[in-house]
């Protein structure tokens, strides 16, 4: 476990946004805050307000259940070492494809995505974030 406080850099991570009870919430299996917390409290406490080169800036991928689910495919090689060994124990249920197509999520193409940046994170409501995801 790095340092409280210092900066993590992922080339992705995935959460899930989920509303409840009209509530936008995010669940993050990696984050040291509340498994289902307040969405801009995750986001204001994942990334606080620093300067970050333009390279490096966060920048998200927005997607239906249903579009994630009908189409990511990930056979679990991205978890191994160059020898073909999990590099952490292999996750207990069972893996969702043979394929993978992980490679297409990591170049967040725009045509069939939509992608925000951490500012309209910060000044969008999730309600029309999600509602422009969805049209």
């Amino acid at each position: 476990m790095g340092d409280a406080g210092a900066p993590i850099v992922w080339d992705y991570h995935v959460i899930l946004l989920a509303k409840e009870n009209e509530k936008y919430k995010i669940f993050d299996f990696d984050s040291q805050l509340d498994f289902g917390c307040d969405v801009d409290y995750y986001f204001s406490n994942s990334f606080p307000q620093v300067e970050i080169p333009d390279e490096l800036a966060p920048r998200f991928m927005i997607q239906s259940t249903k579009f994630f689910r009908e189409h990511f495919q990930s056979n679990r090689e991205h978890m191994k070492d160059e020898k073909g060994d999990f590099v952490e124990p292999e996750p207990s249920w069972k893996k969702i494809s043979e394929e993978s197509n992980l490679d297409k999520y990591l170049e967040m193409n725009t045509d069939k995505n939509y992608i925000v940046d951490l500012n309209e994170i910060r000044t969008t409501s999730w309600s029309l974030i999600t509602e422009r995801c969805y049209s």
